[in-house]
């Protein structure tokens, strides 16, 4: 009875379905702050509970790390939608308009550079090739911005919180179809 089946998705235009991606996963302030995952260790009134403690001097490379990783996936998982279903090619041309500058310039293909080995990274937490070691994965990240978080709990959460993000992501443009 496939010839029944409706498209049910909510019909948006591609550039406003980029916008609200960008807006929402990009810049909004990332949960992971609001629910206490990532706290500013000095500032920390309860170190008992499970959270990864970053000195405030670490907050800078931090924030571009979680902006450089959210961008990426938002971009992996629009180029894997376009591969599949050609209709998303213009929402992905379109955030592309968003995350990068009309000319290219140095700082354009640094930017991109780092974009694609952030899509790789990421793509080896939600998509191992063989076992899925997010313990090292989170431990890794971490220590691309110079902390060393040993604790599995907080590892965990930073883990779980990643593959969060790649399934909300993916989940919002299920929902999604452009016109």
């Amino acid at each position: 009875m496939a010839w029944f089946a409706r498209d049910r998705r909510q019909k948006v235009p591609s550039h406003e379905i980029a916008e609200d991606l960008f807006h929402v996963m990009v810049e909004e302030e990332p949960r992971c702050i609001a629910e206490g995952v990532f706290l500013v260790a000095e500032e920390d009134p309860d170190p008992t509970q499970p959270g990864i403690r970053l000195p405030r001097t670490l907050w800078p490379q931090f924030r571009a790390r979680m902006r450089l990783y959210r961008e990426a996936t938002v971009l992996m998982v629009l180029l894997s939608k376009a591969h599949v279903e050609p209709k998303y090619e213009e929402v992905l041309k379109s955030y592309e308009r968003l995350i990068f500058p009309v000319r290219p310039t140095p700082d354009a293909i640094a930017k991109q550079e780092a974009l694609r080995a952030a899509m790789q990274d990421i793509s080896q937490l939600v998509d191992p090739q063989g076992d899925r070691k997010a313990l090292s994965w989170s431990a890794a990240w971490l220590n691309g911005m110079g902390h060393a978080e040993i604790n599995p709990i907080n590892l965990s959460l930073c883990g779980l919180y990643w593959m969060g993000n790649y399934t909300a992501v993916a989940g919002a443009l299920k929902e999604l179809r452009p016109i």
